[in-house]
Order: C-alpha cells, then sequence, then structure tokens
C-alpha cells in the first residue's frame, strides 16, 4: 500500500490531461526547480525539502561540493561556471538512486529553470500502471546527458 505522499502523488493523474495535471503539480510545489544561476548548496537544500534530512552537502577545503545521502558520497568539481548546475544534480541523483528516481517535466526543458519530480521507485511504477501516456507525454526519466542545455528530440 502506497503511504500517504504517494498517493497523493497519483491522485494527480485522475485529472486526466497533461497540462492539467503538470499546472496542479506546480501550484503544489511538488517539483524541485533549478535555476540556471542558483547557488549549488542551495539545489542540494532544495532536493532535501523532498527527500529529507539525510541529503546534505558541504564545502570542500579546495571549494569543491561534497553531496551525501545516507552512506553515499559524490564530489562536485566546482568550476565557477554554469554547467556546475548540471553536475550538482548529477551528484544529487548519484546519491539517491536507488531510493529516489527523478524526472525532468518536459515543458521545462530549454528554459534557464528545470522541473525535476522527486519519488520512489514504486510511485512512478505506480504512475505508469495508472497513466502511462500522460507520463510519458510530461516527464523524461532522468540521465546525465539532461541538463540546461538539453534538447527533448
Amino acid at each position: 500500500m502506497a503511504d500517504n505522499a504517494a498517493q497523493e502523488f497519483l491522485e494527480f493523474f485522475e485529472i486526466g490531461n497533461a497540462e492539467a495535471i503538470e499546472a496542479a503539480m506546480l501550484q503544489a510545489d511538488l517539483g524541485v526547480v533549478v535555476d540556471w544561476d542558483e547557488a549549488d548548496d542551495i539545489i542540494v537544500q532544495d532536493f532535501a525539502d523532498f527527500v529529507g534530512r539525510e541529503l546534505t552537502c558541504q564545502r570542500t577545503p579546495d571549494n569543491d561540493l561534497e553531496v551525501s545521502y545516507k552512506d553515499r558520497t559524490a564530489k562536485v568539481g566546482l568550476k565557477g561556471e554554469n554547467e556546475d548546475r548540471d553536475r550538482t544534480v548529477r551528484a544529487i541523483h548519484a546519491v539517491l538512486t536507488p531510493d529516489y528516481e527523478f524526472r525532468v517535466l518536459r515543458s521545462s526543458l530549454g528554459c534557464d529553470c528545470l522541473c525535476y519530480i522527486v519519488e520512489k521507485p514504486a510511485t512512478w511504477q505506480a504512475a505508469e500502471a495508472q497513466a502511462p501516456e500522460v507520463l510519458q507525454e510530461m516527464f523524461l526519466p532522468y540521465s546525465e546527458e539532461i541538463g540546461f542545455d538539453y534538447v527533448d528530440g
């Protein structure tokens, strides 16, 4: 049986069409919105708001970022470039897997803000069973190629 948060997420797919579902999800602050010029430690905190305080980060002596979740750690070599945001999201993904899976809202691709929806894999599987076409239309499963310069197609 799904927990309350998972059940609430699945209820969005009862709305029917992708546009209305997306609007409702965004209004409910269901996604992590990453701005291309946002500070990397703030991005980690935004994801932690969804997965809990076990997701943390700290600066290393060489001013890189170390992202940790449970017993998993990933180092982000910060270069002072816009691509740092993409590297930070990759590190978050690496430490959250396999406990969480996130997908990118297709409508945010190519924008200066990307929207990630973070859920447990079982919740995504239930959503796929409930509304596979809508899920395909709305989301792109995360991969390392996805970033601010990614073009879906």
